[in-house]
């Protein structure tokens, strides 16, 4: 091989890790926007989850019993149901032992969903809540 030839390897071998390089920073850049976002998802709609809570409280209180539907809050305890803010339905399940759940998925965070654990009182965003 001459100087010429060793010459065009050596630019084209520095060019592939400076694009293997640039494409890993692309990649891990991704993933952080992606973790602020999914950060974002679960803050905003647990603010929203959050102004549902009470209302199931109260309904609790007065009737001495859960909802039995989102929708058998309206219009006693909430002018409308709020959805998230990706415009999707509250998951709400009824659970003998411990109360309830009030449950959203977090779309840009795959398998993530969080729900408030009303035993606990706190929302846990570690995964499913069935």
């Amino acid at each position: 091989m001459d100087d010429r030839h060793a010459s065009l390897l050596g630019v084209t071998l520095l060019a592939v890790v400076l694009s293997a390089c640039m494409t890993w920073d692309d990649l891990e850049r991704q993933r952080e926007e992606a973790r602020r976002a999914a950060g974002h998802e679960m803050q905003s709609n647990i603010e929203v989850g959050n102004t549902i809570v009470p209302a199931i409280e109260g309904f609790h209180a007065d009737l001495g019993e859960f909802p039995p539907e989102l929708d058998a809050l309206t219009p006693e305890y909430l002018a409308h149901v709020p959805r998230t803010i990706e415009g999707r339905d509250f998951d709400y399940f009824l659970d003998s032992m411990e109360g309830y759940y009030l449950c959203f998925d977090v779309p840009s965070a795959a398998n993530v969903s969080c729900c408030y654990l009303q035993r606990l009182q706190l929302w846990d965003c570690s995964g499913g809540c069935e």
